[in-house]
């Protein structure tokens, strides 16, 4: 004999329509489409994973774009402002599925990498260098 209410699964009653006289709730059908029609149709392409834990022969194995190494560095607030704006401003830019590959970290790369082939092509007329210059009152001349 059982004593008390009998327990049922209420994610079993929903999925067999139980609840529902047999049928499977209609709702599940318009949102098993919904989910099917705004998923990403092209698969993309993954991320490069963070190996700088990786041992030294898997970073040798790796191709370079996948060999990553964790640094910090202090900003300003004002600067993680205009970060955070600007990876927000990128992401609606970009198809639904890119949009969470963009990343702070990620434009930060991108940044220093156009930052630093200047200043390699250009040396001391290069934008770094003259913000840089410019910041600590050096007269180039």
């Amino acid at each position: 004999m059982t004593v008390g209410p009998t327990k049922t699964s209420i994610m079993n009653e929903i999925m067999t329509g139980s609840a529902h006289g047999g049928d499977p709730i209609p709702v599940l059908d318009e949102l098993t489409q919904l989910i099917r029609l705004y998923s990403p149709q092209d698969p993309v392409a993954p991320v490069p994973r963070n190996t700088s834990h990786a041992s030294p022969l898997l970073n040798k194995l790796l191709p370079p774009e996948y060999n990553r190494k964790k640094s910090s560095f202090q900003l300003s607030c004002s600067v993680v402002e205009d970060l955070e704006k600007a990876t927000r401003a990128i992401r609606q830019q970009l198809p639904d599925g890119a949009k969470m590959q963009i990343s702070k970290s990620r434009i930060v790369e991108y940044a220093l990498e156009l930052l630093l082939e200047d200043f390699n092509e250009y040396g001391a007329d290069s934008i770094l260098a003259r913000k840089i210059l410019k910041e600590f009152k050096v007269d180039k001349t």
